[in-house]
This record gives structure tokens, C-alpha cells and sequence, in this order.
């Protein structure tokens, strides 16, 4: 049985796992480093631009026909969380499609790269 004072360093214990397990990749148990807006430009370029465009506009044939956002407006990011927009590329959302065989690191990368779009 564990006593009280054990279960008093459990709790701090645990929750210091829970934090190292949502920092890490999971494939390598590596820290995630903070996103890399030039490694991010790159994946953007070739799964983002051709509907958000290059800038992030949405200033492209396909963007206007579909209606996507611009990824540069204030108000988009400043409604837009890191978190939500990892899971919006990963998983999808209404027109757009899901990039969900992205690495961890690369995702921390797309964002960087599409908060930088805001600047």
C-alpha cells in the first residue's frame, strides 16, 4: 500500500510526466524544438500555398472559389490558436483536406511559418 507522503510525491511526479510526454515526439522521445518558419515555408509551399496562396492571402483562383481563409488577417491570428492550427492541418476541417502523415516537428514548423505570415 502506498502511504500519504507517498502519495503526495506521486501527484507532482505524474504531472511532470504528463508535461514531458506532450513536449516530446513521440516516434523519437525527443523534445520538440520551437517551430522553424523556414523549414515551415517549405512544407507550406507545397501543401498550403496552392490554396492559401504564397503569401497566405487567399488570393488564389482555388481560394476564391472555396472561399478559404487568409491565413494573414489579424483577426484569423489572432483567433487562432498553435494548437488549433495543428489540428485543423493534421486532421482537416470542412473543404480543406488532412495532412496527418506530418512529423511533430514539422507541424511546429507550419505554424511558425504561418505566424510569421501574420507579421
Amino acid at each position: 500500500m502506498i502511504g500519504n507522503r507517498s502519495k503526495l510525491l506521486l501527484v507532482p511526479f505524474c504531472a511532470l510526466m504528463v508535461l514531458v510526454g506532450c513536449t516530446n515526439d513521440p516516434k523519437t522521445s525527443e523534445p520538440l524544438k520551437p517551430g522553424d518558419a523556414y523549414a515551415g515555408k517549405k512544407i507550406y509551399a507545397h501543401r498550403c500555398a496552392p490554396c492559401h496562396g504564397e503569401t497566405g492571402k487567399a488570393d488564389t483562383p482555388i481560394a476564391k472559389k472555396l472561399q478559404v481563409r487568409d491565413l494573414s488577417s489579424p483577426q484569423w491570428q489572432q483567433g487562432a490558436t498553435d494548437e488549433g492550427i495543428k489540428k485543423i492541418v493534421k486532421e482537416g476541417k470542412e473543404k480543406m483536406p488532412r495532412f496527418g502523415r506530418l512529423k511533430p516537428q514539422e507541424l511546429e514548423d507550419i505554424v511558425a511559418y504561418v505566424r510569421s505570415l501574420g507579421r
